[in-house]
């Protein structure tokens, strides 16, 4: 058998490895291999085994061959057993005498969660970054209320916001939530990455909106490679329609992935001389790094005060560049939203500065070249970029 992946088969009875051999045989994609699970990609396994032996052998298993999928065979059908097993991460419990639609099932099922992200059709996706020329400039609270504009528009739902702000990302905070999870799971089972585990990672605002938690833990941080990142991107461009990126004020190899992922890079700054600076030195740095994050920048000015001395016309000069939008200082609403849990659209739909997130979502719609099911149409072009390399 030459198939591409490899299953150890420790199946004793009889009639069961027979029949687990007629299935597997029947998949071109597969071979067995003799007897070791610390090299192939399945691991078939019959145990009856009550002392918890089994549970110290799938973890010990695991931890050399942590990309290895394990199914067990068991006579015993008790959830709490199947549970703890799953828990220990087990991925498929089939339960004796072998049901052929059950392992069948599994098999396909592998298929699936291997299939390579850049062999499959993209979903169309549209991807916008916020990035803040410096810190304290409303990155996440602008994130967050675009992505609830973003989800009102029924034609993008369902919009995802990702916050990258490992560890300190707090959009949660400003969505009244309380994470079970963050990213960090999925960088630490990356191996076992598929949509199921995505989805199940995910927060869901009662607006439809679904949040991915930033990592907590600072041991997670390193394993949040490029290449882990872009696997989870891929992911999740499959499952929405629109994903806010809320990178914070740094960026990083991984965020730099994201941005080339977005069809919009926003360039948060406020009304200030530090501000203009930094946004001068910070365009300059994406255009020269690639010509092609020129396109895509778009500035915009958060808490926006007409009444101040610095007006639109004084910063568009200073920088030499145009400003695309603004967005309303109020001060005394955002802060009441931020401690409520509430977000602007929730707390005052009708006030100017709900009106100007509003019209920004469009804006950005309008100008992405939407198709007729409302997505973007660029997001196939940059996964040919990511994966391509």
């Amino acid at each position: 058998m030459g198939g591409k992946y490899s299953i150890s088969l420790d199946v004793t009875e009889q009639e069961a490895r027979e029949k687990c051999e007629r299935i597997i045989s029947s998949f071109k994609e597969f071979r067995i291999i003799p007897t070791n699970p610390y090299a192939c990609d399945i691991y078939i396994k019959e145990s009856n085994d009550k002392t918890g032996q089994l549970y110290k052998d799938v973890s010990k298993v695991l931890e050399i061959n942590r990309g290895l999928e394990i199914f067990i065979i068991s006579e015993d059908a008790s959830t709490p057993r199947i549970l703890e097993l799953m828990h220990c991460g087990v991925r498929a419990y089939i339960t004796a005498p072998v049901s052929e639609e059950k392992l069948r099932g599994s098999l396909e099922k592998f298929l699936m969660r291997r299939a390579p992200l850049e062999s499959e059709e993209q979903r169309d996706c549209l991807g916008v970054s916020l990035l803040g020329v410096k810190g304290g400039v409303g990155v996440t609270t602008l994130a967050v209320n675009l992505s609830c504009a973003l989800q009102r528009a029924k034609e993008l739902a369902p919009v995802l916001l990702m916050d990258l702000q490992q560890p300190y990302g707090d959009a949660h905070v400003l969505l009244n939530m309380a994470p079970t999870h963050d990213l960090g799971r999925l960088v630490r089972e990356s191996e076992r990455l598929d949509a199921t585990l995505f989805m199940n990672v995910l927060e869901t605002h009662p607006s439809g909106l679904r949040l991915m938690p930033p990592i907590k833990k600072f041991e997670d941080i390193p394993l949040a490679t490029p290449e882990v990142m872009t696997a989870i991107l891929g992911i999740a461009c499959q499952n929405f329609n629109a994903i806010v990126f809320d990178l914070g004020s740094n960026l990083s190899p991984v965020k730099l992935e994201y941005l080339f992922a977005s069809d919009f890079v926003l360039l948060i700054c406020q009304q200030d001389v530090s501000c203009l600076r930094n946004l001068q030195v910070l365009h300059r740095f994406l255009t020269e790094f690639d010509p092609a994050l020129g396109n895509k920048i778009r500035i915009v000015v958060n808490r926006f005060d007409k009444r101040a001395n610095m007006d639109l016309d004084v910063m568009q000069k200073a920088l030499d560049l145009e400003i695309y939008w603004t967005i309303p200082s109020d001060f005394k609403l955002c802060s009441a939203c931020s401690q409520t849990g509430k977000t602007i659209m929730e707390e005052a739909p009708a006030s100017e500065i709900a009106r100007s997130l509003a019209a920004f979502a469009s804006s950005l719609c309008a100008d992405c070249s939407l198709d007729a099911g409302g997505r973007s149409k660029s997001i196939a072009m940059v996964f040919q970029r990511i994966f391509g390399r």
